[in-house]
């Protein structure tokens, strides 16, 4: 299903006699409500669509939430999508300034990413990156240290 994104500001283009083009942009409209665009408050899209939107409006504690609950929904349909909530929900956590949460969903993350793919998957270069910037924030040296080593042989 497609989550429509009425807050991304439309342009509207007009071309000129001359062949030349105009770029307006028009005003913003109120973003639609998540209720009209995902009937099922259950799901995880609708999780997700409300994360995505909370993080947009950098409202990250609310988001961090809502990321939660993707991540409760995801436990009982798909593995590497569970994996990949957790990353993101990592993400949002470090921007908010909470390492350690951060950590602890990085952690989680990868070890489904390397259950999953496989331990030297490069699509965990990325989480063990953070993983080192969020524990070297957090002041856990070592921890940050073994990440950054892991990212550079991921690399080779």
């Amino acid at each position: 299903m497609k989550i429509a994104r009425s807050w991304i500001p439309t342009l509207a283009v007009s071309v000129t006699v001359l062949a030349s083009v105009t770029v307006a942009a028009v005003p913003e409209r109120e973003p639609v409500p998540l209720k009209e665009v995902v009937t099922d408050e259950s799901s995880a899209e609708f999780a997700q669509a409300a994360f995505d939107e909370l993080v947009q409006r950098e409202q990250y504690d609310e988001a961090a939430e809502w990321g939660e609950r993707v991540i409760e929904r995801l436990a009982r349909e798909n593995e590497l999508e569970l994996g990949k909530a957790h990353i993101r929900l990592a993400i949002v956590r470090h921007m908010a300034g909470d390492a350690e949460e951060a950590i602890a969903d990085y952690r989680r993350g990868i070890a489904i990413y390397e259950k999953e793919l496989g331990p030297e998957h490069e699509s965990l270069i990325a989480p063990y990156w953070n993983l080192s910037r969020a524990s070297g924030e957090a002041g856990g040296l070592d921890l940050a240290i073994r990440s950054y080593e892991k990212t550079l042989r991921l690399q080779r």
